[in-house]
């Protein structure tokens, strides 16, 4: 069994138009409700849904009007990712715990089962999907380097950790002032290998107005597919 912390705190600023994403609607229900469904799983103990305060009521209602179950707390994150991860992990009661992008609705079970069955083994695990771009970094607007693809990997999210070594990875990186945009990487910064399980192009994360061309598709695919 595990908690999962789904987090749904963002600003939402290349979205546009002071959208919140979370909010959008993908068939008939809101993206954030796809999302949380993914996890409608036995394997799954409790829920935690870090959003912005303003908005805590407003996705109480929500989850309550779809029946999601094991919802343990709804609470308000910080001003960035690693503090709203921090507030999600504060109720946290599970020896495992899956972060979530509250913005990729299209998780698969296979995935969560696959980052599940590498904690029995490992700390951390990541789902991830190679590349498909030749990857170039830059300095200065020109080309440094090309990096080499084979090497290279997308990462996706649920990220799994066991609570304790996650909790303390993050107070680690918080003492050591590093700023990190996964949770993987507190990991990292601790020394604490991470296993790469396989992950799935169609778990998309909804950032752009074009993600949701891609995420309309990808929902008509899925319910051609029933």
């Amino acid at each position: 069994m595990a908690s999962v912390i789904v987090l749904a705190a963002g600003n939402s600023t290349r979205m546009g138009k002071g959208i919140n994403k979370q909010l959008l609607t993908i068939g008939e229900k809101p993206l954030l409700i796809h999302t949380l469904s993914a996890f409608a799983m036995d394997e799954i103990s409790e829920i935690i849904i870090v959003t912005r305060k303003e908005e805590i009521t407003l996705i109480s209602d929500m989850v309550k009007e779809y029946g999601i179950k094991k919802i343990k707390a709804i609470v308000a994150g910080g001003a960035t990712r690693q503090e709203s991860v921090c507030c999600g992990l504060a109720q946290v009661e599970d020896h495992k715990v899956l972060i979530h992008d509250g913005a990729r609705p299209f998780v698969s079970k296979k995935e969560i089962l696959a980052v599940l069955g590498a904690l029995a083994t490992y700390q951390g695990a990541i789902p991830a999907v190679p590349v498909k771009d030749t990857i170039k970094a830059m300095e200065d607007g020109v080309v440094k380097e090309t990096l080499p693809r084979e090497s290279l990997m997308a990462v996706q999210t649920p990220q799994g950790f066991h609570t304790d070594v996650i909790r303390m990875a993050h107070q680690k990186a918080k003492a050591d002032g590093v700023a990190v945009t996964d949770d993987a990487s507190v990991l990292e910064h601790a020394k604490i290998p991470v296993k790469i399980v396989e992950g799935d192009y169609r778990n998309i994360k909804i950032t752009t107005p074009e993600d949701m061309l891609f995420a309309n598709a990808i929902y008509k695919e899925n319910e051609v597919g029933r």
